[in-house]
Protein backbone atom coordinates (compact mmCIF):
# COMPACT_ATOMS: atom_id res chain seq x y z
CA UNK A 1 0.00 0.00 0.00
CA UNK A 2 3.31 2.34 -0.50
CA UNK A 3 2.10 3.40 -3.81
CA UNK A 4 -0.70 5.65 -2.72
CA UNK A 5 -3.17 7.95 -5.29
CA UNK A 6 -4.35 9.64 -2.23
CA UNK A 7 -2.42 8.74 0.73
CA UNK A 8 -3.88 8.12 3.96
CA UNK A 9 -6.91 9.17 5.26
CA UNK A 10 -8.21 9.19 8.72
CA UNK A 11 -11.07 7.46 9.88
CA UNK A 12 -13.99 9.41 11.25
CA UNK A 13 -14.36 10.09 14.77
CA UNK A 14 -17.12 7.60 15.88
CA UNK A 15 -14.42 4.63 14.32
CA UNK A 16 -11.07 5.91 15.44
CA UNK A 17 -11.14 3.61 18.43
CA UNK A 18 -10.80 0.49 16.21
CA UNK A 19 -9.50 2.28 12.88
CA UNK A 20 -6.62 4.02 12.21
CA UNK A 21 -7.21 5.29 8.77
CA UNK A 22 -7.45 4.49 5.31
CA UNK A 23 -4.70 3.84 2.07
CA UNK A 24 -5.85 3.85 -1.60
CA UNK A 25 -3.95 1.94 -4.07
CA UNK A 26 -4.11 2.43 -7.31
CA UNK A 27 -1.42 1.45 -9.41
CA UNK A 28 -0.16 -0.89 -12.41
CA UNK A 29 3.39 -0.68 -11.45
CA UNK A 30 5.13 -3.66 -10.11
CA UNK A 31 6.31 -3.75 -6.38
CA UNK A 32 8.18 -5.80 -4.34
CA UNK A 33 8.64 -5.15 -1.10
CA UNK A 34 9.75 -6.32 2.86
CA UNK A 35 7.48 -5.41 5.74
CA UNK A 36 8.69 -5.92 8.80
CA UNK A 37 6.60 -6.33 11.92
CA UNK A 38 4.91 -3.49 13.04
CA UNK A 39 1.32 -2.79 15.34
CA UNK A 40 -1.28 -2.74 12.65
CA UNK A 41 -3.88 -5.23 11.43
CA UNK A 42 -4.16 -4.59 6.97
CA UNK A 43 -7.50 -5.57 6.09
CA UNK A 44 -7.75 -5.00 2.03
CA UNK A 45 -10.61 -4.49 -0.16
CA UNK A 46 -9.55 -5.53 -3.64
CA UNK A 47 -11.85 -3.41 -6.45
CA UNK A 48 -9.15 -4.53 -9.27
CA UNK A 49 -7.74 -7.38 -10.40
CA UNK A 50 -4.67 -7.34 -8.56
CA UNK A 51 -2.10 -9.97 -7.86
CA UNK A 52 -0.28 -10.48 -4.59
CA UNK A 53 2.51 -12.83 -3.88
CA UNK A 54 3.60 -13.36 -0.45
CA UNK A 55 7.18 -15.35 -0.32
CA UNK A 56 6.28 -16.36 -3.92
CA UNK A 57 2.61 -17.84 -2.49
CA UNK A 58 -0.39 -16.16 -3.91
CA UNK A 59 -2.23 -14.29 -1.49
CA UNK A 60 -6.47 -14.54 -1.26
CA UNK A 61 -8.76 -11.84 -2.47
CA UNK A 62 -9.38 -8.98 -0.33
CA UNK A 63 -6.88 -10.35 1.96
CA UNK A 64 -6.77 -9.50 6.17
CA UNK A 65 -2.65 -9.41 7.28
CA UNK A 66 -2.62 -10.13 11.12
CA UNK A 67 0.42 -9.05 12.86
CA UNK A 68 3.75 -11.01 12.47
CA UNK A 69 6.55 -11.14 14.38
CA UNK A 70 8.97 -11.80 11.25
CA UNK A 71 9.68 -9.91 7.88
CA UNK A 72 7.24 -10.35 5.17
CA UNK A 73 8.08 -10.02 1.21
CA UNK A 74 5.20 -8.65 -0.90
CA UNK A 75 5.06 -8.37 -4.18
CA UNK A 76 2.39 -6.75 -6.58
CA UNK A 77 2.16 -7.23 -10.15
CA UNK A 78 -0.66 -6.26 -12.56
CA UNK A 79 -3.27 -3.65 -12.12
CA UNK A 80 -4.53 -2.50 -8.62
CA UNK A 81 -7.44 -0.86 -7.09
CA UNK A 82 -7.79 -1.47 -3.36
CA UNK A 83 -8.59 0.14 0.16
CA UNK A 84 -6.09 -0.99 2.94
CA UNK A 85 -8.23 -0.53 6.53
CA UNK A 86 -5.47 0.48 8.64
CA UNK A 87 -6.88 -1.42 11.77
CA UNK A 88 -6.02 -2.03 15.98
CA UNK A 89 -5.38 -5.29 16.98
CA UNK A 90 -8.65 -5.00 19.41
CA UNK A 91 -10.51 -3.52 16.36
CA UNK A 92 -9.70 -6.46 13.55
CA UNK A 93 -10.79 -8.53 16.90
CA UNK A 94 -14.09 -6.74 16.89
CA UNK A 95 -14.83 -6.83 13.39
CA UNK A 96 -14.11 -10.39 12.31
CA UNK A 97 -15.15 -11.98 15.84
CA UNK A 98 -12.42 -14.01 15.83
CA UNK A 99 -9.50 -15.12 18.42
CA UNK A 100 -6.52 -12.97 16.58
CA UNK A 101 -4.28 -15.53 17.41
CA UNK A 102 -5.55 -17.37 14.17
CA UNK A 103 -4.09 -14.76 12.09
CA UNK A 104 -0.71 -14.12 13.41
CA UNK A 105 1.95 -14.44 10.57
CA UNK A 106 -1.33 -15.28 8.71
CA UNK A 107 -3.14 -13.46 5.34
CA UNK A 108 -6.49 -14.66 5.15
CA UNK A 109 -9.27 -13.32 2.69
CA UNK A 110 -12.03 -11.42 4.25
CA UNK A 111 -14.60 -13.69 2.50
CA UNK A 112 -13.36 -16.54 4.91
CA UNK A 113 -13.97 -14.29 7.72
CA UNK A 114 -17.44 -12.22 7.22
CA UNK A 115 -19.00 -14.68 4.33
CA UNK A 116 -21.04 -12.60 1.40
CA UNK A 117 -20.51 -9.59 3.64
CA UNK A 118 -17.29 -9.44 2.04
CA UNK A 119 -18.89 -9.81 -1.94
CA UNK A 120 -21.25 -7.48 -1.09
CA UNK A 121 -19.44 -4.76 0.61
CA UNK A 122 -16.53 -4.96 -2.91
CA UNK A 123 -19.70 -4.78 -5.09
CA UNK A 124 -20.61 -1.99 -3.89
CA UNK A 125 -17.74 0.08 -3.54
CA UNK A 126 -16.91 -0.89 -7.18
CA UNK A 127 -19.80 0.62 -8.59
CA UNK A 128 -18.89 4.20 -6.81
CA UNK A 129 -17.01 6.39 -8.87
CA UNK A 130 -14.85 8.45 -6.40
CA UNK A 131 -12.61 7.49 -3.73
CA UNK A 132 -14.15 9.48 -1.32
CA UNK A 133 -17.25 8.40 -1.62
CA UNK A 134 -15.76 4.22 -1.58
CA UNK A 135 -14.08 5.53 1.74
CA UNK A 136 -17.21 6.74 3.12
CA UNK A 137 -19.48 3.94 2.26
CA UNK A 138 -16.90 1.33 3.54
CA UNK A 139 -16.26 3.69 6.82
CA UNK A 140 -20.40 3.11 7.78
CA UNK A 141 -20.35 -0.33 6.56
CA UNK A 142 -17.75 -1.23 9.12
CA UNK A 143 -19.19 0.35 11.92
CA UNK A 144 -22.27 -1.89 11.54
CA UNK A 145 -19.89 -4.61 11.05
CA UNK A 146 -18.66 -3.41 14.78
CA UNK A 147 -21.85 -3.05 16.43
CA UNK A 148 -22.29 -7.14 16.38
CA UNK A 149 -18.61 -8.15 17.13
CA UNK A 150 -16.98 -8.52 20.34
CA UNK A 151 -15.50 -5.31 22.67
CA UNK A 152 -11.80 -5.82 23.79
CA UNK A 153 -11.59 -6.00 27.19
CA UNK A 154 -9.99 -2.35 28.87
CA UNK A 155 -7.41 -4.01 30.14
CA UNK A 156 -5.66 -5.29 27.01
CA UNK A 157 -6.04 -1.62 25.34
CA UNK A 158 -4.36 -0.61 28.29
CA UNK A 159 -1.62 -3.15 28.67
CA UNK A 160 -0.87 -2.42 24.74
CA UNK A 161 -0.05 1.59 25.71
CA UNK A 162 2.20 0.91 27.96
CA UNK A 163 4.28 -1.57 26.17
CA UNK A 164 4.36 0.87 23.59
CA UNK A 165 5.37 3.31 25.94
CA UNK A 166 8.20 0.92 26.55
CA UNK A 167 8.44 1.36 30.05
CA UNK A 168 7.22 -1.27 31.87
CA UNK A 169 8.18 -5.17 32.12
CA UNK A 170 5.11 -7.59 31.04
CA UNK A 171 5.38 -8.06 34.72
CA UNK A 172 4.79 -5.00 35.67
CA UNK A 173 2.05 -4.52 33.21
CA UNK A 174 -0.23 -7.15 34.27
CA UNK A 175 -0.12 -5.65 37.87
CA UNK A 176 -0.47 -1.91 35.97
CA UNK A 177 -3.43 -3.73 35.08
CA UNK A 178 -4.89 -5.55 37.93
CA UNK A 179 -4.09 -8.94 35.90
CA UNK A 180 -1.98 -12.27 36.53
CA UNK A 181 0.92 -12.13 34.46
CA UNK A 182 -0.85 -15.24 32.62
CA UNK A 183 -4.37 -13.98 31.91
CA UNK A 184 -2.69 -10.66 30.69
CA UNK A 185 -1.15 -13.60 27.85
CA UNK A 186 -4.03 -15.21 27.31
CA UNK A 187 -6.16 -12.31 26.83
CA UNK A 188 -3.85 -10.55 25.05
CA UNK A 189 -3.34 -13.26 22.54
CA UNK A 190 -6.76 -14.03 21.89
CA UNK A 191 -7.44 -9.70 21.19
CA UNK A 192 -4.23 -9.00 19.31
CA UNK A 193 -2.79 -12.18 17.98
CA UNK A 194 1.21 -12.11 19.79
CA UNK A 195 2.13 -12.46 23.13
CA UNK A 196 2.81 -9.50 25.17
CA UNK A 197 6.70 -10.11 25.33
CA UNK A 198 6.42 -9.95 21.46
CA UNK A 199 4.57 -6.98 20.70
CA UNK A 200 7.23 -5.64 23.51
CA UNK A 201 10.08 -6.91 21.25
CA UNK A 202 8.36 -5.15 18.33
CA UNK A 203 7.79 -1.57 19.77
CA UNK A 204 11.19 -1.98 21.01
CA UNK A 205 12.88 -2.35 17.77
CA UNK A 206 10.76 0.34 16.37
CA UNK A 207 12.19 2.35 18.88
CA UNK A 208 15.54 1.57 18.26
CA UNK A 209 14.83 2.13 14.55
CA UNK A 210 13.70 6.29 15.25
CA UNK A 211 16.95 6.45 16.99
CA UNK A 212 19.69 5.00 14.42
CA UNK A 213 17.46 7.27 11.98
CA UNK A 214 18.74 10.44 14.03
CA UNK A 215 22.13 9.44 13.63
CA UNK A 216 22.68 8.43 17.27
CA UNK A 217 25.48 5.07 17.48
CA UNK A 218 24.31 1.68 17.56
CA UNK A 219 25.76 1.00 21.14
CA UNK A 220 24.23 3.89 22.67
CA UNK A 221 20.84 2.67 21.10
CA UNK A 222 21.29 -0.22 22.44
CA UNK A 223 21.43 0.43 25.78
CA UNK A 224 19.04 3.17 25.19
CA UNK A 225 15.67 0.80 24.56
CA UNK A 226 16.88 -2.14 26.89
CA UNK A 227 19.32 -4.40 24.92
CA UNK A 228 21.62 -6.32 26.80
CA UNK A 229 24.47 -5.24 24.31
CA UNK A 230 25.25 -4.48 20.51
CA UNK A 231 25.06 -8.11 19.75
CA UNK A 232 21.36 -8.27 21.38
CA UNK A 233 20.43 -5.70 19.09
CA UNK A 234 21.96 -6.74 15.99
CA UNK A 235 20.11 -10.14 16.33
CA UNK A 236 16.65 -8.52 16.79
CA UNK A 237 17.25 -6.43 13.83
CA UNK A 238 18.28 -9.89 11.90
CA UNK A 239 14.69 -11.37 13.03
CA UNK A 240 12.31 -8.58 12.76
CA UNK A 241 14.01 -7.00 9.88
CA UNK A 242 16.44 -9.42 8.05
CA UNK A 243 18.98 -7.15 7.68
CA UNK A 244 21.87 -5.50 10.07
CA UNK A 245 21.12 -1.82 11.58
CA UNK A 246 23.40 -0.68 9.26
CA UNK A 247 21.91 -2.29 6.32
CA UNK A 248 18.48 -1.12 7.63
CA UNK A 249 19.74 2.82 7.53
CA UNK A 250 21.20 2.16 4.11
CA UNK A 251 18.46 1.72 2.88
CA UNK A 252 16.74 4.50 4.77
CA UNK A 253 18.97 6.92 3.94
CA UNK A 254 18.42 5.62 0.49
CA UNK A 255 14.83 6.75 0.93
CA UNK A 256 13.15 3.80 1.05
CA UNK A 257 10.47 2.80 4.39
CA UNK A 258 12.17 0.84 6.93
CA UNK A 259 12.73 -2.95 5.96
Amino acid sequence: MRRSSAGMTAAPSWLAEYVLGFVVDESADPVKARCVPGGRVIATVDIGDAKRLLTAVEQPTSPVAGLHDRPQVVEFTGQRSAIGIILAPWGAHSLFGVGMHALANEHVGMADLVGPNAVELTERIADLTTWPERIEVLAKTLWTWFEDGPRADREVVAAWRWLRAGEMTVESVAREVGWSRRRLESRFRDQVGLPPKKIARIFRFHRAVDLLATGERAGDVAVRCGYWDQAHLNRDFRVLAGRTPTELMARHKAGHAPG
